[in-house]
């Protein structure tokens, strides 16, 4: 069982993170809202963005940062694209130095254009980056 950190708790975030407890996973679904993890961790469900979907055992909910990648061996990065850069700026302080990040968010970064793998790469200056 890998220990895996999914940023980014709407949708799509959220049925990642799911998925992979499902395949055997432990996961750590980060959101910047403390009120959504709340909410979360009590329903055991993403009420806002994915309402008829359970979480499981294994999904635990934080709005730190820190404790979601802690020893985490792969970080998905599933944050919209407009708050990409500022979340991958806080991880680069807490990513292990063998943790491989995945770029699960689509479009581009608005001022600069570049894509989010870039961005990644911009923020985050380690060897391990699968870029799709």
């Amino acid at each position: 069982m890998a220990v895996v950190a999914v940023l980014g708790a709407g949708s799509w975030g959220t049925a990642l993170a799911v998925h992979l407890a499902r395949v055997g996973h432990d996961v750590r679904l980060w959101a910047r809202d403390q009120t959504i993890v709340d909410d979360m961790a009590a329903r055991r469900a993403n009420v806002v963005y994915l309402p008829d979907v359970t979480l499981p055992a294994a999904v635990s909910v934080t709005h730190d940062l820190q404790r979601a990648l802690a020893g985490a061996g792969l970080v998905i990065c599933a944050v919209p694209s407009h708050g990409c850069r500022a979340v991958l700026r806080q991880t680069a302080r807490s990513l292990g130095r063998h943790a491989t990040i995945v770029s699960a968010t689509k479009g581009l970064e608005a001022d600069t254009l570049l894509r989010m793998s870039e961005v990644i790469v911009n923020e985050n200056a380690f060897e391990n980056f699968i870029d799709p």
